[in-house]
């Protein structure tokens, strides 16, 4: 009988001490973690696919230019103190035939070219055939601060389109003083290109298609397409001036081919 009772006391105690430790120590649920599925449209590999890279133009090889004679004028107008030159947007670091960057898919191409703080009033574009007769010309007014001049060719019957295959000659000049007539052509600070029209590839022509206008400068850049690429994206910053975005892609795009010292300069487009 004793025996009974200290083998009911021993059950007792150790329900009270178990009932002590639930008590202290709370159960808790097992939780197993849940993962994604692969496909689904949170998950971090949409995540970083869907990540906006910057804007470059990449170019492989790439080494010094050799081919950029003409692609900067010398000093400016004689009324300009420490005048810089006048310049195309060219990249600064080409090798010879790596990559063909002044060449175009556009029938009516866009040209772009840096003016420095100038007294200059007026600047004249001109268009040459490969024969050197000049087929299209323009006289646009310039502002006193630094700009990037965008100069479209017009879709009209004074400005024929550019044939394929054909390579044509364009420069801009500054006129320092419109009403002297005695200032010669080869006396005015200017800036002196070439453009040649090429047919797309039919990979890039799909993509085009297939793609929204905001996608083309990532297009042309990786097809290593130039002009294009700087046309494409100009256009798309002067329908949208206030687009922080566009700006930057602008401002990278500038950098990756070393003229990011001129990307803050404001666009002026001439049509």
């Amino acid at each position: 009988m004793k025996k009974s009772v200290v083998y009911l006391k021993k059950i007792s105690l150790a329900l009270s001490v178990g009932l002590v430790i639930v008590m202290e120590f709370p159960a808790v649920a097992k939780v197993e973690p849940t993962s994604l599925p692969q496909n689904s449209p949170t998950s971090w590999q949409t995540i970083v696919a869907q990540r906006r890279a910057r804007l470059r133009f990449k170019v492989r090889g790439v080494g010094f230019s050799t081919r950029r004679t003409g692609a900067t004028s010398r000093g400016g107008c004689s009324a300009d103190r420490n005048a810089q030159p006048i310049r195309l947007l060219l990249p600064e670091f080409v090798r010879e035939n790596q990559v063909d960057v002044e060449s175009t898919i556009d029938a009516r191409p866009t040209f772009f070219v840096h003016i420095p703080q100038t007294s200059a009033p007026q600047a004249e574009f001109q268009l040459l055939d490969d024969r050197g007769k000049q087929i299209y010309q323009k006289t646009f007014d310039l502002q006193s601060t630094p700009t990037v001049v965008v100069i479209s060719i017009p879709n009209s019957s004074d400005a024929p389109s550019l044939e394929l295959g054909k390579t044509y000659k364009w420069k801009v000049a500054l006129n320092c003083d419109p009403d002297d007539p005695t200032v010669d052509e080869s006396g005015k600070p200017q800036v002196i290109g070439s453009i040649k029209r090429v047919e797309p590839s039919v990979a890039l022509a799909n993509e085009l298609k297939r793609n929204t206008r905001r996608d083309r400068p990532s297009i042309f850049a990786a097809a290593g397409r130039w002009n294009d690429t700087l046309t494409s994206l100009a256009q798309l910053r002067i329908a949208n001036p206030n687009d922080a975005t566009l700006r930057e892609d602008w401002k990278s795009l500038l950098d990756s081919v070393g003229l990011g010292k001129i990307a803050e300069a404001p666009l002026l487009p001439v049509i």
